[in-house]
């Protein structure tokens, strides 16, 4: 029965022992043993012949051993799990791993792992090349020892003898490990101040993740070890709440465990890889493969020169360069941005869960706004890309826009950068399934808005007086990401930007009714466009910006930590200060108004309503007049402002603007004579370029890739908070779609269809349309068209209007002859009433005040300066659409031609009220 018992209690503990964690698992010995053995020999190890040792050479292999349990009691202590090595007697009573040390083939290497059976595996060391020539073992020979136990723990995790995974994930992390064990054990590090490449892991991360061997290099795999070890460091700093970044910090690989966790797949590939390590991410971090991947490359771009321990030879910038160089093809091509070429393009092939990178460098002084758009058939396509600063300091997903006129979706970043230096961007191309990841061809538009104009003053630089930030809580010290946000917020507080997102903008009303029987300059009537120029303090982001690294919620986030961290009575100081000054400074806001414009659109309206901050002591300029239309009693002093269109497509609308402008509060209109101008008080005139234009089109919808639906906002909440990860965040709080922001217009995985793309149409438009332009130019080139039919009606009844007054004035002296003889029969001969009216009549200023008196007395007027054919000379009537049509028909134009310009006349037409009907 006693027997049975512990048969029983043995099985139970067996099965215990198989279901309790990696971490507590104890190792059956953490001693090792190195013998002179070839496992490959038929004898046995005592039988083999083998070269003798020196003296020297034993005392190394004994401290090789040593070293060999001092690593195995770190795995250990780490959580991993026993190596399935062979147990041989130890040294004392108890058991030790044993090693095989013997002379093999230089071909191979130094030191290696093999699988013997489902159970066994054994470590070999190349008995010839461990030692330098006086017997004591080379640095390297410590991290291979640390390198291959390492494989002998990762080959426990294995489901079978015949699956193991590929070398990026096998060699990465056990390079990383080896490297890692050297320096914290022996505080030795073989490669510094001789190969910084290998030491840091340099490896061309243009080539996809999973593909070592296209990287031509053979230790490529080895390489990697770089991701692994900045995986560790964000580990490492997640327990203080922090991030990592490009200062090096001690990697704490415990996360390895919680990949470790989940098991391998029945059979190796590199999706199989893939899909272990995006889940082990998540796992261990919060956030998938994507998102980490995207950090890791945009970090890594600026390791050097921050981490060379060897002196670069023509400065750090060359060696920056190099640098990026060699990880990412180079970032050579550069977009240019000037005060008059204010985009430009860059062309990039980036494969399938790579990395690739290029530079922009912004005229000018201070913080300037940059936009990066991607246009693309493939909505999915565009999802996966995620773009970067160097130095990991900003790292965001896009924000994917449709539809889009000609088809295909916009995928928008946004960044703040120093205008006047270089800034070097990573695009990563990695989906949030990595197996997904497809190459992508695609041509990236880089622009920077801006608006300036005569009478506006930005401030670019902060004050020389203002006092430095508030220092950060100490956890989050050495995060380089929350820093920077905090230092851009305070500096900006202290400057008035006319470069910013938020300081240029665009809005359409589409919708409104069109002017009937009416013009815009007089009553700014039907669909409109509005342009508002305002000079804003800096840190006022727009909601698309990338302040941080993460989706769209977790940029939010950063923008109130950067609030929180510079402190609320100095933020909220900071902004009546700047907010005050604006409102007292003259020229720091403009509003355009004119009829509403599509893509495609160039041209010039000379209607158009501006209205310009006055300032301290002023009202609101207006560009009016400053001619009085109205002739006679009544004042109409219609909008003059003049607004061109150089270039509107989805990616950019740039133009100038210019007015006369009068303070209209200042203008005693109580003593303001008839037909009399406005005093011209200023003249402005400037620039505008807006970037991404598609944000004041209430028609386009963006979608939010990441940080609004419940998944998402989880997963940037890890980036922003890393230590939550260790409570059950879910638990804590409800997240719906309002809790997590937006409209919940997120994007998943294929909802977008394919959508091909056509081109927009450049269209010059005039009073006369160009009938050799596309066909789509018709509808784009409408507004104008009205406009000039407007203008052309304003002109054609003051003419009328002047007409009339001039014959009137013809008429004064016959109309008070006849308003003389009209007064006697009236008055019976009655002379002082004759008289008195006739001084009335005299007394009046104005041929039609002249003309209202004669009325009064009800006489009739009709033939004093009313001459109809006058008249219809001036203000020719309109022909109706059939007279219309055969004017066109003999002016020879083919039939397609009439029927687009027929189209076209009956909407302008309509919206002034109809064809005449005779």
């Amino acid at each position: 029965m006693l027997r049975k018992i512990t048969e029983i209690l043995a099985i139970g503990l067996a099965v215990l022992a198989l279901t309790l964690p990696a971490a507590a698992r104890a190792w059956p010995t953490t001693e090792f043993v190195i013998v002179q053995s070839d496992p490959y020999s038929d004898q046995d190890d005592d039988e083999q012949q083998h070269r003798a040792l020196t003296d020297d050479e034993f005392t190394a292999l004994t401290d090789m051993e040593v070293f060999f349990q001092e690593v195995a009691e770190r795995y250990q202590a780490m959580g991993f799990r026993a190596p399935e090595l062979r147990l041989v007697d130890g040294y004392g009573s108890g058991k030790a791993y044993k090693v095989n040390f013997f002379d093999y083939d230089d071909r191979g290497a130094p030191f290696r792992v093999r699988r013997v059976t489902s159970s066994i595996t054994e470590i070999q060391i190349d008995s010839s090349r461990p030692f330098q020539k006086d017997g004591v073992p080379f640095d390297r020979t410590y991290e291979h020892i640390a390198h291959e136990l390492f494989h002998i723990v990762q080959r426990a995790y294995q489901p079978s003898a015949n699956v193991i995974q590929n070398d990026w994930i096998i060699e990465g992390q056990a390079q990383a490990m080896g490297m890692y064990m050297l320096k914290k054990i022996l505080r030795k590090d073989p490669y510094f101040g001789s190969e910084d490449g290998y030491r840091l892991g340099a490896r061309p991360y243009y080539v996809p993740l999973q593909d070592h061997a296209a990287t031509r290099l053979g230790d490529g795999a080895y390489r990697t070890s770089s991701f692994w070890r900045y995986v560790g460091e964000v580990y490492a700093a997640s327990k203080k709440n922090g991030r990592a970044g490009v200062e090096e910090i001690e990697p704490d690989y415990g996360y390895l465990l919680d990949m470790y966790k989940n098991p391998y797949a029945s059979s190796a590939s590199y999706d199989a890889d893939l899909l272990w390590t995006d889940k082990g991410m998540r796992d261990a971090l919060g956030y998938g493969l994507d998102r980490v991947y995207a950090n890791f490359v945009s970090t890594f771009a600026d390791y050097a020169p921050a981490r060379l321990t060897k002196a670069t030879e023509n400065g750090p910038d060359a060696a920056r360069e190099n640098w990026q160089g060699f990880v990412f093809d180079g970032c050579g091509q550069t977009a240019n941005l000037t005060a008059t070429s204010v985009s430009a393009n860059i062309d990039l092939s980036i494969s399938g869960n790579s990395a690739r990178c290029f530079t922009t460098l912004v005229w000018g002084e201070g913080k300037a706004d940059v936009s990066l758009q991607i246009r693309s058939s493939d909505a999915d396509a565009l999802a996966a890309l995620r773009i970067g600063t160097a130095g990991g300091t900003k790292v965001g997903s896009p924000v994917l826009i449709a539809p889009i006129p000609g088809g295909g979706y916009i995928g928008h970043w946004r960044f703040n950068v120093d205008a006047g230096e270089r800034q070097v961007f990573v695009v990563s191309n990695m989906a949030a399934d990595p197996t997904k990841s497809e190459q992508m061809l695609f041509r990236l538009n880089v622009s920077s808005g801006f608006w300036e104009s005569n009478m506006t003053q930005p401030r670019q630089t902060a004050a020389s007086n203002k006092p430095p930030p508030r220092a950060a809580p100490t956890p989050l010290a050495r995060d380089a990401t929350r820093e920077q946000a905090v230092k851009e917020f305070s500096e900006g507080l202290d400057t008035l930007n006319n470069r910013s997102a938020n300081s240029a903008n665009v809005s359409h009303n589409y919708e409104t009714r069109g002017c009937v029987r009416q013009t815009f300059a007089e009553h700014a009537c039907g669909p409109t466009t509005s342009i508002y120029l305002t000079l804003m303090p800096g840190p006022f982001a727009d909601g698309f910006q990338t302040t941080g690294t993460g989706g769209g919620l977790a940029q939010v986030m950063q923008q109130f930590m950067a609030m929180g961290e510079n402190g609320p009575f100095a933020t909220d100081q900071g902004l009546k200060d700047a907010f005050g000054e604006a409102a007292a400074m003259e020229g720091s806001y403009v509003q355009l108004l004119f009829p509403a414009i599509d893509y495609g659109f160039t041209g010039t309206f000379n209607d158009a309503k501006i209205e310009v901050n006055g300032g301290e002591g002023h009202g609101e300029y207006e560009a009016r007049g400053p001619r009085d239309i109205q002739t006679g009693r009544g004042r109409l002093f219609p909008y003059s402002g003049k607004v061109t269109i150089e270039e509107f497509t989805p990616f950019m609308l740039r133009g100038s603007f210019s007015g006369q402008l009068t303070d209209l509060s200042t203008v005693d209109f109580d003593t303001f004579g008839d037909d009399q101008s406005l005093p011209v008080q200023r003249e402005i005139s400037g620039r505008f370029a807006i970037s991404a234009p598609w944000e004041g089109d209430r028609r386009a919808e963006v979608y939010p890739v990441a940080g609004n639906t419940i998944g998402s906002a989880m997963e940037d909440l890890y980036e922003v908070f890393p230590a939550a990860r260790n409570f059950d965040i879910e638990d804590m709080i409800e997240l719906d779609k309002d809790a997590v922001g937006g409209s919940g217009n997120a994007f998943t995985i294929g909802m977008f269809p394919i959508s091909e793309i056509t081109g927009i149409p450049i269209c010059k438009c005039e009073c006369q349309f160009d009938k050799d332009q596309p066909r789509a130019c018709l509808k784009v080139c409408k507004p104008k068209v009205l406009s000039c039919g407007q203008a052309n009606e304003i002109a054609s009844r003051l003419g009328t209007a002047l007409q009339e007054q001039n014959a009137l004035a013809e008429d004064v002296d016959r109309m008070r002859s006849d308003f003389e003889d009209y007064l006697k029969t009236q008055w019976n001969g009655d002379m002082d009433m004759v008289n008195m009216y006739l001084g009335i009549f005299d007394d009046q200023k104005t041929p039609a005040d002249k003309r209202r008196i004669v009325a009064v007395q009800g006489m009739d007027i009709s033939t004093y300066g009313d001459d109809e054919v006058q008249r219809n000379a001036a203000n020719p009537p309109k022909p109706t659409r059939a007279e219309y049509l055969a004017n066109l028909k003999a002016d020879g134009l083919s039939q397609p031609q009439i029927d687009r310009l027929m189209r076209l006349m009956d909407e302008a037409m309509a919206e002034i009220g109809g064809w005449p009907t005779d």
